[in-house]
């Protein structure tokens, strides 16, 4: 019942100092209006394309037949998908807008921070290019432009017409070609290196040929994984803790001795000698023999320590550099790795179309004038995307009224500081 009863006296606390929790509603609406009036517009528009794959399924050898099970088109359609952002194609549509373009918006990867690519719907053979600009205008010739020019692109890539069999064949077998050395090149790594697949790289699920290496479901432990400089990694950075778990034991011997150094009777008895017996580096090094040091006077202990302190500092310097070295070795490696792995991948998405595409006119299947269709040209935008003056102006009350309340608060509790003071 107290606790309600102090509730409702802020309550009406705040409820009397009303006047400021709406000034600051009013400030805040006002600044966050202010702030989004004072902001560029930006201007959003979008052409939306279809995905006119070849319908008819070619006959694989077997390496292929999981890729065909798990969904063709998909894999297809992303990969045309991913070209809509490349600087090749940034080029050709900064050559082609020319003067339309400012010299700001000419230079490299300027244009790429306008562009973006989404599924529509999450239909996969649908996406939209959208981009965006301050000027209206610019959006919808910029969307078009990029769209037009992405288009050609791709015909570019893989489309060939009826009569270019021939040079589909010989495309073809090129690929082939290129695929099955992608694919020796990413075995003969893995078995010099040992470096197996990790985390972030998604191996093809449609890579069978058999290899020799341990697959990719076991691969859990850092020998497994990294092969034997992974191995050499692992021993030498237990060899690192040892060495720091006896420096740590050294340094602990000497802070002690310090304090002991000062009392003219102080011998290495009255120190915890047995802790040089515990840690297996130091019992390995017999260089601090506990029975020595228990009947040296403090001095001749400390000295001893000392030595061993700067002989282990130095072993640890060179262990260190020699841990870095490795884990950039295998850094270096795991880079390899993944340019070998999407090697492959390109390698093989390239020769699957080309199969495809023959095996289309081979059957005299009616075949597309175009890969990619424009279902939607961009329009000429009516509103700016952003800054939403509306919501802003909304959110800056909303967060002025907040602090408000908290402003009402503090002075009620103020108020009744003084009234018990």
């Amino acid at each position: 019942m107290n606790d309600m009863i102090d509730l409702g006296r802020y309550v009406r606390a705040v409820i009397r100092r009303w006047p400021v929790v709406l000034a600051l509603a009013i400030i805040g609406a006002l600044t966050a209006f202010v702030i989004s009036r004072v902001l560029p517009p930006v201007y959003e528009a979008g052409t939306t394309l279809l995905v006119t794959t070849p319908k008819l399924k070619a006959d694989f050898d077997s390496r292929f037949r999981s890729t065909l099970e798990l969904g063709l088109s998909t894999a297809l359609n992303r990969t045309l998908f991913n070209l809509i952002e490349n600087r090749e194609l940034e080029a050709q549509v900064v050559q082609v807008m020319g003067n339309a373009l400012t010299p700001e918006e000419q230079a490299p990867g300027a244009l790429m921070g306008r562009i973006g690519g989404t599924q529509v719907g999450g239909d996969t053979s649908y996406f939209q290019i959208k981009a965006r600009h301050s000027d209206p205008a610019m959006a919808q010739q910029l969307a078009n432009t990029w769209a037009s020019v992405y288009v050609a692109q791709v015909n570019e890539l893989y489309g060939f017409p009826l009569e270019a069999e021939g040079d589909i064949g010989t495309s073809l077998d090129a690929a082939k070609a290129k695929l099955g050395e992608a694919e020796d090149r990413l075995e003969a790594f893995q078995r010099e290196t040992g470096v197996g697949l990790v985390d972030n790289v998604q191996y093809p699920a449609s890579f069978s040929r058999q290899s020799g290496l341990a697959d990719v479901r076991n691969l859990f432990g850092l020998y497994e994984r990294y092969g034997a400089a992974g191995e050499a990694l692992e021993t030498k950075n237990l060899t690192l803790g040892s060495y720091l778990a006896a420096r740590d034991t050294v340094n602990l011997l000497i802070g002690q001795a310090e304090a002991l150094q000062g009392q003219g009777s102080a011998t290495g008895r009255d120190l915890p000698l047995e802790l040089l017996s515990a840690g297996e580096v130091l019992t390995a090094r017999g260089r601090l023999g506990p029975a020595a040091l228990v009947t040296q006077d403090m001095s001749g202990v400390l000295d001893a320590l000392r030595a061993e302190a700067v002989s282990l500092e130095g072993i640890i310097a060179a262990l260190q550099a020699d841990v870095g070295a490795l884990q950039a070795k295998l850094a270096e490696k795991q880079r390899q790795l993944i340019e070998l792995v999407r090697e492959r991948q390109l390698a093989e998405e390239s020769y699957i179309i080309l199969a495809l595409k023959l095996q289309e006119i081979e059957t005299q299947t009616q075949l597309h004038d175009s890969w990619l269709l424009v279902v939607s040209p961009a329009q000429l935008p009516r509103a700016p995307v952003s800054p939403k003056v509306l919501v802003n102006t909304a959110v800056g009350g909303v967060l002025g009224g907040l602090l408000g309340v908290l402003a009402a608060l503090l002075m009620a509790l103020r108020s009744e500081a003084r009234q018990v003071a």
